[in-house]
């Protein structure tokens, strides 16, 4: 278990990175507001904090024989709504 949680904050750090960058270049701008940055740097974890534990509820709730076709969900979409699709099937197809 301990080797999953360090693994786990080793992801978090290197994946963050740039942004630990960008944090020293506004906190370093003249005229750049402290509380703000930190405020809008808790706010963008906290939101993407919120959009994976809900994708992960949805795992749950999915079952796992149709968690690999969650990204031809998109494609099908698209193509089903597809104003082009008959005109360029009908050029295929002559």
């Amino acid at each position: 278990m301990f080797d999953l949680i360090l693994g786990a904050v080793a992801v978090f750090v290197a994946t963050n990175l740039d942004g630990f960058v960008l944090l020293n270049l506004l906190f370093a701008t003249p005229g750049a507001r402290g509380r703000m940055v930190v405020v809008g740097q808790y706010l963008g974890l906290a939101i993407l904090v919120a959009i994976s534990a809900i994708a992960a509820i949805g795992l749950v709730v999915v079952p796992t024989r149709w968690v690999g076709c969650s990204g031809s969900y998109r494609w099908l979409s698209d193509y089903a709504h597809s104003p082009v699709v008959p005109t360029t099937r009908r050029k295929l197809l002559a």
